[in-house]
């Protein structure tokens, strides 16, 4: 998981402005919640998180080996067996019908109904929490026009990760019809921040967005659930002033953590990946501003984290989220 680029308006912020690349940042959720909320928040989610996994254990453990440490199964327990203790996710979604692959749709895992209902279970959970820190979701479009990805400079700088569409007929009301698959929400959200007027006094405006997305990984590097083609996140965008930046990743940084402590996963890397040598949009000023607010965020976040000079993406740094799997 990574942290995607905040997005911020230019002067004059009332004003409809021409679409551009937003200059730098991350994706970032806001942490207001009172300590009190927090700690009920926890008791819910932890409740809604041993509701799924006692659901599947007792699909494929009995109860007494479970409480031994036991992943051994017994011939009475109805549904899948486990052989032995999975040390592959793919093993194991294989061994409890969670999901598949198949050749016609290489990196696009199909989900049997069991693990149709984890995902479903995981979005809830993450949708719950959004009231609590200011989002707003939103659904936006699977396709866009390849000219909205020369504006935004995907197509010059990420071409070769994208899936382009071409309608049947060639044309569509007289126009080229060359399209792409998302394979980020950056242009839709900047184009739904556009489509209305806003106020200095709105921001931060955060957006959350589900939908599936598309990156034409090597076959090679195809791997699982980690490495795929046709993917969900919970993706979003931040749209803020400049000074808000480094509050927003703080907040963020929190947010992941509450999410990863209560879903018990870790232990987790933080990494910064700076401005690159080249190809890169925006001036250095912005990109020196930027990173020099997330070190202080993450330096105020109290978890050690590293550095990947010239790693960052072309848009603006990034922070990764490093897990092992």
């Amino acid at each position: 998981m990574r942290l995607q680029r905040l997005c911020w308006p230019q002067k004059q912020l009332s004003r409809s402005r021409k679409l551009s690349p937003p200059s730098l940042g991350f994706r970032t959720n806001i942490c207001t919640v009172s300590l009190a909320r927090t700690a009920q928040w926890r008791r819910q989610a932890a409740t809604r998180i041993q509701h799924v996994e006692r659901g599947f254990a007792e699909n494929a453990f009995t109860s007494q080996k479970a409480q031994n440490g036991s992943l051994k199964t017994t011939t009475e327990v109805k549904g899948p067996k486990i052989q032995d203790t999975p040390t592959d996710h793919r093993d194991l979604g294989t061994q409890l019908s969670l999901f598949t692959g198949h050749p016609s749709s290489p990196g696009s895992p199909i989900f049997h109904p069991d693990g149709a209902h984890i995902f479903l279970k995981l979005q809830s959970f993450l949708r719950a929490q959004y009231p609590f820190f200011g989002i707003r979701e939103v659904i936006t479009p699977n396709l866009y026009k390849k000219e909205l990805w020369q504006q935004s400079g995907h197509w010059e700088n990420y071409q070769d990760a994208m899936f382009a569409v071409k309608g049947g007929s060639g044309t569509v009301g007289g126009e080229d019809s060359n399209y792409s698959l998302k394979p980020m929400n950056c242009p839709g959200h900047c184009l739904l921040y556009k489509s209305q007027k806003h106020s200095f006094r709105e921001l931060p405006i955060r957006y959350a967005d589900f939908s599936p997305l598309h990156r034409d990984e090597i076959s090679g590097s195809l791997s699982g659930l980690t490495r795929v083609r046709r993917f969900h996140q919970d993706d979003g965008h931040i749209f803020c002033m400049p000074e808000q930046v480094k509050a927003e990743i703080r907040s963020t940084l929190k947010f992941v953590d509450l999410t990863y402590d209560t879903l018990n996963v870790g232990p987790y890397k933080l990494v910064l990946s700076t401005r690159p040598d080249k190809d890169f949009i925006g001036t250095p000023e912005k990109w020196d501003m930027a990173e020099r607010q997330l070190k202080e965020a993450l330096d105020e976040s109290g978890r050690p984290w590293g550095l990947n000079p010239g790693d960052g993406a072309f848009y603006g740094p990034k922070i990764d989220i490093i897990l092992q799997d």
